[in-house]
């Protein structure tokens, strides 16, 4: 059974210790990952379970910015948004 990250299809996925796709906030080597989580709804950008990277997204309405290797920051101090940004991605 596999377990660990995970690369298919231009995606990359979590496994749990089971097998089972991870959804949602993932800790991992000091970093955090938001593996796409769909709570019955649309999913953008993505197939469910798949790690956003290299964009911005709003999570629990806070703003996270996520570099190339999926670990995510918050975007701005405070969170303030300019009036200029869209979120390219929405999710739960």
């Amino acid at each position: 059974m596999q377990t660990g990250w995970l690369n298919s299809s231009g995606h990359t996925f979590y496994l749990n210790q089971d097998g089972s796709m991870r959804t949602g906030w993932l800790s991992y080597g000091g970093s955090s990952y938001y593996l796409r989580y769909d709570n019955n709804q649309p999913v953008s950008g993505g197939p469910t379970g798949s790690m956003i990277y290299s964009q911005k997204a709003r999570i629990g309405g806070v703003i996270y910015e996520f570099n190339a290797r999926g670990e995510a920051h918050k975007a701005l101090p405070g969170n303030i948004v300019p009036k200029a940004y869209k979120p390219l991605v929405e999710a739960a």
